[in-house]
Order: C-alpha cells, then sequence, then structure tokens
C-alpha cells in the first residue's frame, strides 16, 4: 500500500487511516498548527507523536496525495540512476509550503550539486516536484549509493542550513541507504542537538521555538 512506503520515506507519521475522506485520521504533530499540549506514546513509539483531529480531510487527503506523488517519483528515478537524492525540508508543513522553502531548497540544490561533482560522484539533472506536502528536488547521481549518502549527511551536519535539509538517498531498485547502512548515529535535533526522534516523539519545542529557527535560514545562501 503506498501509505506504508510514505511511512517508511518520511519516517514522520503515524498509523494512517485507509481512508481519505476520515476526518480522524492521524497525523504528525507537527504539522498541524497550534496542536494540543497533551501527549501519550506506547511502548516502542518513540517516533510517533499522538494523533489529533484533522478539521479540514480534503487538505489531508492533499497532502497525503502529493507525498505518495512524491514517493513514485523517487521509485521511478531510482530505476533509472546508480543512486539518487530526494531532497526535502524537515520542519513543519506551514513552514515548508511558504514561497521561501522552494527557493532555499533550490539554492540548497545548486550548491549540492558543485559538491558532489567535486568529489566525482557524478551529479545528474535535478527535477522538481512541488505539492500540498511542500517542494521536493530529485538530483540522480552516478556515484555509489553509500558515498553519496555520507556526501549528504555531512551536507545535514556541516551547515546551518543543512540542518533543516532532509537528503534521502536511495540506490539503484529502489533500496533506500540510511544512517543505519553506513553505521552512523541517528539525525539530531537541529535546536538542542539531542536525537530528533526523540524531540519528535515528546514534542519538547514548541512551534514558536521551531519557526524561529526556521526564519532565521531564509536569507540568501551565501549569508547562511
Amino acid at each position: 500500500m503506498g501509505e506504508k512506503r510514505i511511512v517508511k520515506e518520511e519516517k514522520e507519521c503515524s498509523c494512517l487511516s485507509d481512508n481519505p475522506s476520515d476526518a480522524s485520521r492521524t497525523i504528525l504533530f507537527e504539522d498541524i498548527a497550534n496542536a494540543p499540549s497533551e501527549k501519550s506514546f506506547g511502548p516502542g513509539e518513540e517516533r510517533r507523536a499522538e494523533a489529533h483531529q484533522v478539521p479540514d480531510p480534503a487538505a489531508l487527503a492533499a497532502m497525503l496525495s502529493a507525498r505518495e506523488a512524491r514517493w513514485q517519483k523517487r521509485m521511478e528515478l531510482a530505476a533509472e540512476s546508480s543512486s539518487l537524492i530526494s531532497a526535502t525540508l524537515c520542519v513543519p508543513l506551514p513552514l515548508r509550503t511558504r514561497p521561501e522553502a522552494k527557493i532555499l531548497l533550490e539554492e540548497e540544490l545548486s550548491r549540492l550539486r558543485v559538491g558532489l561533482k567535486a568529489e566525482g560522484l557524478e551529479p545528474g539533472t535535478p527535477e522538481s516536484l512541488d505539492g500540498a506536502d511542500g517542494p521536493a528536488v530529485f538530483l540522480p547521481c552516478g556515484g555509489k549509493a553509500k558515498a553519496v549518502k555520507r556526501f549528504c549527511v555531512r551536507q545535514e551536519e556541516t551547515r546551518p542550513r543543512g540542518r533543516i535539509l532532509d537528503l534521502d538517498v536511495t540506490a539503484q531498485g529502489g533500496v533506500p541507504i540510511g544512517r543505519a547502512e553506513l553505521d552512523l548515529p541517528p539525525r539530531r535535533c537541529f535546536l538542542c542537538g539531542r536525537p530528533a526522534a526523540e524531540c519528535v516523539a515528546a514534542v519538547r519545542h514548541s512551534p514558536e521555538e521551531v519557526a524561529a529557527f526556521v526564519n532565521g535560514l531564509w536569507a540568501p545562501a551565501e549569508q547562511v
């Protein structure tokens, strides 16, 4: 089912209903503005937030449809290249759907291509996809997937803007290459440095804290 693939891709969502019109469908808490403060978590659900009622099922269905379209595009392009970078922004939905988000992502991918070329990882021509879940850019590479992933992790860890980039890498045939495959630690929170999954699950930071950090990154790339 497509939604199972979405969960694996995003590493964010909790149990998603099979019915797009179901108003009680669940969604990551940070994608809902002013989510309630009460949270509960079951054993082993360190990456999940409690479900909240979504007032606009049509908007949620559009977001899920956009994620499915992104996954399909990712699999299509991954079949044609040695490795594929799928770039999105790991920030709440109201921030990643702003016009500035698309500009930032395109600027960072231009810079990314320069670095990949310098390391002999053979970046190809990027393709963009924009939808209800925010912008995405796909960048095929001729280099081996694990080498490309190591490069991407360095970008995520070493630059301020990299802290909000989500650079997923897929090997030819559609096999995701994550940090675990490279024996690397989990991604850190861009606010406090703890494992990001823990901060998401515990709702450790307010929407205002997250927005303040992200809003400071909209400046031109050479200034950040």
